[in-house]
């Protein structure tokens, strides 16, 4: 993977909000300490916090009112991977076990509520009422977008409209928070606020389209899970949709929609199917697109230094293992 392109300033807070979530998780006094703890040092991109304390530059950086924003944005998105292992079965994330493959079912929809929990607890003492209700606005979309993507399985014919509801949901939506929020506790303009909301919901948008084509194109090492997930799962994505749309698709139609478990083989058949009719291509351009449309956002925002990194970590999201 590519160096993660974060300013040093923002590195060193960042290593500040690590310490945060630990405090956080090492001083609950439950049995749900130990799974909480273990999903969240897991790790990961940290992508959220980053956006929150990028954004928080746009006007008089603080990382004391930051901290809560940043601590309740990466919270609440490891709470519902929790859950959504959960509903997915998976038995691996980012190279390790899943909370509900190691602990069980039960336990791991109990992290996740730990979780969610701790998001807004986080923002009670420190944050701006706008803040807390954006973030319950926000986690109330990501399980609406989950509960649409659940009822979509195996249905072939996901229209883009359908699908791009989906991800701003499920996605995007916090992206752009943790950027609008992070301008607005930071006292920026109303301009800049705008700019970089839009920013971060574009940019969401290309994160989830981008690791949707990574689910087929990606190799498991590099992905922490086994490639072809979606597929397995009859989760219809948006290089799904472009390839059922080619002449010659009734077979991809027939495994996507298939109830039972999917060996390898026919995994493979249909990641290959993908791929040849250009389906990959296509989701692609559109995730460049949506990049395109953040870095336009932006292009007369206030602080030209800050422009400059949100565009090093958009060029990242969507050429990340490349």
């Amino acid at each position: 993977m590519k160096p993660y392109p974060i300013p040093q300033r923002i590195a060193i807070d960042l290593e500040r909000v690590e310490t945060a979530l630990s405090g956080i998780l090492n001083a609950y006094p439950g049995q749900l300490r130990e799974p909480a703890g273990y999903t969240v040092e897991a790790g990961g991109k940290r992508l959220r916090p980053v956006l929150t304390l990028i954004a928080g530059q746009a006007g008089i950086y603080d990382y004391d009112k930051l901290e809560p924003v940043a601590l309740s944005t990466e919270l609440l998105h490891t709470a519902t991977l929790v859950h959504d292992d959960v509903l997915d079965e998976a038995g691996l994330r980012r190279g390790r076990e899943t909370v509900n493959a190691r602990w069980g079912e039960k336990t791991a929809v109990a992290t996740g509520n730990m979780l969610l929990t701790e998001a807004f607890t986080a923002l009670c003492d420190k944050s701006e009422p706008f803040v807390m209700k954006g973030m319950t606005d926000c986690a109330a979309l990501l399980s609406e977008g989950e509960l649409m993507q659940q009822r979509a399985l195996r249905h072939t014919a996901l229209s883009i409209e359908e699908y791009n509801r989906r991800v701003c949901y499920k996605t995007a939506a916090l992206f752009a928070a943790c950027c609008e929020f992070g301008a607005r506790v930071s006292g920026a303009g109303m301009a800049d606020i705008k700019a970089l909301k839009q920013y971060g919901e574009c940019l969401g948008m290309a994160f989830q389209v981008f690791d949707d084509i990574l689910d087929v194109t990606a190799d498991e090492a590099k992905l922490g899970k086994p490639v072809g997930g979606d597929i397995r799962d009859g989760t219809v994505t948006l290089p799904v949709i472009y390839a059922l749309a080619r002449k010659h698709s009734q077979r991809l139609k027939e495994i996507i929609q298939t109830a039972g478990p999917l060996d390898d083989e026919t995994v493979n058949e249909a990641i290959e199917i993908i791929k040849d009719s250009g389906g990959v291509d296509q989701a692609r351009a559109e995730a460049r697109d949506y990049l395109d449309r953040a870095f336009l956002g932006i292009e007369n925002i206030s602080k030209k230094a800050l422009k400059v990194e949100l565009t090093a970590i958009g060029e990242f999201v969507i050429d990340r293992y490349n």
